[in-house]
């Protein structure tokens, strides 16, 4: 069924201004540790870092203090992964609680079950298509804005204060006489996180009728930024997260157009040979293929070491894990062998978690990142009441954006874990919105 021209914009609620302020503040608060306050003193960096924190923390405390009714249904299940979940996690932590690592574990807590538990908490609260518009709307313009600042540095020498990191001992990183853009970002991954999640949102605005050129603006920017920080993942996400967005809610005419781009691009990174990489002066886009096709690995192979055999190597190395926190970078510990472990020997999220938790641990996380999708996609609405198209049009995107979280190292990379709850927190408000439009028209 198509959504609907919404006939009014309302006015944005106090957890729509937090969700914006969030986003926001982990978008840009990498530009103010490398541009204002270079070189500061940890106390700062992490100030600055769990800046971001602040406005949903108070979201959910304002929730917590004035409860009220709940319309929707999809709340109940989620809560019910969340507790399974979050128990899972408190026993593998239990285990391996000899081992902790303070500052990774607080980490690891926020992005793998505080940022889930918050959008569960705090998400009943949005006011429906003026909270989502302009969140959505936020999110594309601060990916324009990076794609640009994000283009200009892709060209620039790495010395260049443009390419300035947080301390005097980070570099720019280089590649094929390039130089991998992290815009706003303190980390490179920030440009990847903020690809998926502009497709995010340009999706949405694509997904109602009608639809707005800036949902096409939006994912140029996004896939952008993707490509002048030389990020093969997020472009590939990104567009396979666009071909089955088509595939699920377009005309038979246009499926094969997604399935045409799965195809496409999945051959492209099929292996490391391209014209690319006879390229002198790469572009924006060609630069991506030529580190490609210069890397030692393909897309297959990453994925085949990383989320398959580091995760099998995890479980025989350490079934019960180190530590809470110590799959963070710079984690370590030594085995009943004597034997030193590190992090990096763990490339893919699941060996990492597993390293951290044990396997225990590991189906705690999974069950949230799994089910929230699946829970997601049972509860799509298949009536959708005048006045809440933006409500409906977020569905499809926001159950894939989570969909490939399982792909993703969202306990161990503060932007997408921020990025998936603030997908979240619209996908329930929207939820809410339509169920309590349904119960006034039944009452």
């Amino acid at each position: 069924m198509k959504s609907r021209v919404e006939p009014s914009q309302p006015a944005i609620s106090f957890t729509g201004w937090c969700v914006i302020a969030s986003v926001l503040l982990c978008i840009f608060e990498g530009a103010a540790r490398k541009w204002l306050l270079p070189n500061s003193t940890p106390s700062a960096q992490a100030l600055l870092y769990f800046s971001k924190d602040v406005p949903l923390f108070l979201a959910a405390l304002i929730t917590l203090t004035t409860p009220r009714r709940i319309f929707s249904d999809i709340f109940n299940p989620l809560s019910q992964v969340l507790i399974i979940g979050s128990a899972l996690v408190l026993a593998g932590s239990v285990i391996a609680l000899q081992g902790l690592n303070p500052m990774g574990a607080v980490v690891s807590i926020r992005n793998g079950l505080a940022l889930p538990w918050i959008a569960w908490l705090i998400g009943r609260n949005l006011r429906g298509s003026g909270d989502i518009q302009a969140i959505c709307h936020v999110a594309g313009f601060c990916a324009i804005f990076n794609a640009g600042l994000g283009g200009t540095q892709f060209f620039l020498p790495a010395d260049n204060i443009l390419n300035q990191q947080t301390t005097d001992f980070a570099t720019s990183v280089e590649a094929v006489g390039r130089t991998r853009a992290n815009g706003t970002f303190s980390f490179l991954s920030g440009m990847s996180d903020l690809c998926l999640l502009a497709t995010w949102a340009g999706c949405t605005f694509l997904s109602y009728r009608p639809r707005s050129p800036l949902g096409y603006l939006y994912i140029v920017a996004g896939l952008t930024c993707s490509a002048v920080a030389m990020s093969r993942g997020g472009l590939l996400m990104s567009v396979a997260i666009i071909s089955l967005i088509l595939i699920c809610t377009a005309r038979l005419r246009v499926v094969g157009i997604g399935i045409l781009l799965i195809i496409l691009v999945m051959y492209s990174f099929r292996s490391n040979s391209f014209d690319a990489a006879d390229e002198d002066d790469p572009g924006i886009y060609t630069a991506v293929l030529k580190r490609h096709s210069e890397a030692g690995d393909g897309i297959q192979e990453r994925a085949t070491s990383g989320y398959a055999i580091d995760f099998f190597y995890a479980i025989s190395d350490v079934p019960f894990g180190v530590g809470l926190g110590q799959g963070q970078v710079g984690g370590q510990a030594k085995t009943g062998e004597n034997v030193l472990l590190v992090q990096a020997d763990y490339e893919g999220e699941p060996g990492r978690v597993v390293f951290e938790i044990g396997f225990l641990g590991f189906l705690g996380f999974y069950a949230i990142r799994l089910c929230f999708p699946i829970i997601f996609w049972r509860y799509k609405p298949k009536f959708v009441p005048p006045g809440v198209a933006v409500g409906n049009a977020v569905w499809w995107p926001t159950i894939w954006f989570t969909g490939f979280g399982f792909n993703m190292l969202i306990v161990f990379d503060h932007f997408q874990a921020t990025f998936q709850a603030v997908a979240m927190i619209c996908l329930l408000g929207a939820a809410e919105q339509i169920a309590k439009r349904k119960s006034q028209r039944t009452t």
